[in-house]
């Protein structure tokens, strides 16, 4: 029986801007153009793409760190995208951030006890006697001593201030945690820690995980679904191991045949992508990724494909996939193969 969504987005959008630094006239920049996801109970959603292509902004607009330009988010029921600042208290509770940059995102001027404990402060939980006890209980569901808690961030090592801010995520018991690439600043030996505890996380307390990510390795590792995302569009979205196994669109082909790989032989069809990302405040027409794509049709540079469902959980936003059913234009069938 498929989960209840916990979280809906429809037709999402934030632009940014319409004027330059120095006040002269200019093109907005289209950061995400009209998203549309779902992100399961108890499941973790993965959200793939290019640095740039959008994968950061959409993650805050959901947890309202941005207001979105356009479009509804759905968290059990209820459309944050149109609730003021005033009433995103509660919201809070529900949906926490994990940022990349686990040096960054801790104040270097409070303790761990501080950080931890502010929450508590914030949203009335627990009297002030008790704060010190969960914030050891805390500290110690994520890996780390109770002790630890009078010590200050530049005293932790990259992988223990990460749990550390996975452990200010969970303060507020919530049910959805948008993970922006939790671990890519993070040692490789350190990254499978980190991930097993968020997993074996996910377990005990039925977290719901955003999983925003450029590797494609660790995805295939955590998610059980993924949307594949491209100057600000979902241009594919299915079960992870079958994206895997076999990818729609050109760009998640393109992605995967990036992923380095031990065994040569495996390398066969693998389909090269050339150029630079466009700009967002100056996308091509029509489907945005037809400059770089090698299956380019007529149609490609004047009509916008929609996601449309291929087969059973499987939706992609492209005129000629890569399917057996859809013949590509003969014009420009120049898939490149890797010697």
């Amino acid at each position: 029986m498929t989960p209840e969504p916990l979280l809906q987005v429809h037709d999402l959008s934030k632009h940014y801007g319409d004027r330059s630094l120095f006040g002269r006239r200019s093109l907005p920049v289209r950061a995400v153009d009209g998203v549309d996801l779902e992100v399961r109970s108890g499941e973790t959603f993965g959200l793939v793409g290019e640095s740039g292509c959008g994968k950061s902004t959409l993650g805050r607009c959901i947890a309202r760190l941005e207001d979105p330009t356009a479009g509804r988010i759905l968290f059990e029921g209820t459309d944050i995208a149109a609730l003021p600042k005033a009433q995103l208290r509660q919201l809070r509770r529900n949906v926490q951030v994990v940022f990349q940059d686990p040096y960054a995102s801790l104040n270097p001027r409070k303790t761990v006890n501080s950080i931890l404990s502010e929450a508590f402060r914030i949203h009335g939980l627990h009297p002030r006697s008790q704060w010190r006890a969960h914030v050891g209980e805390l500290l110690e569901t994520v890996g780390l001593q109770a002790d630890h808690a009078d010590r200050y961030p530049h005293e932790f090592s990259g992988g223990q201030r990460q749990r550390i801010c996975i452990a200010r995520a969970l303060s507020l018991r919530p049910k959805l945690i948008i993970a922006d690439e939790p671990v890519s600043a993070l040692d490789v030996s350190v990254q499978a820690q980190v991930l097993n505890l968020m997993m074996s996380l996910q377990r005990s307390f039925g977290l719901s995980y955003l999983f925003i990510s450029h590797d494609l390795r660790v995805v295939r590792h955590i998610t059980q679904r993924l949307a594949i995302m491209y100057l600000g569009r979902i241009v594919e979205t299915g079960e992870t191991r079958k994206i895997y196994q076999a990818p729609l669109h050109p760009y998640s082909k393109s992605l995967l045949s990036a992923v380095p790989q031990i065994d040569r032989r495996r390398n066969d069809g693998r389909m090269i992508l050339r150029g630079e990302l466009p700009s967002p405040s100056n996308p091509p027409s029509g489907c945005t990724f037809h400059p770089r794509c090698p299956r380019r049709g007529p149609e490609c540079d004047t009509r916008v494909p929609v996601l449309r469902e291929m087969a059973p959980g499987r939706r992609v936003a492209c005129h000629y996939p890569l399917d057996p059913a859809v013949a590509p234009p003969s014009t420009k069938n120049n898939l490149e193969k890797t010697p």
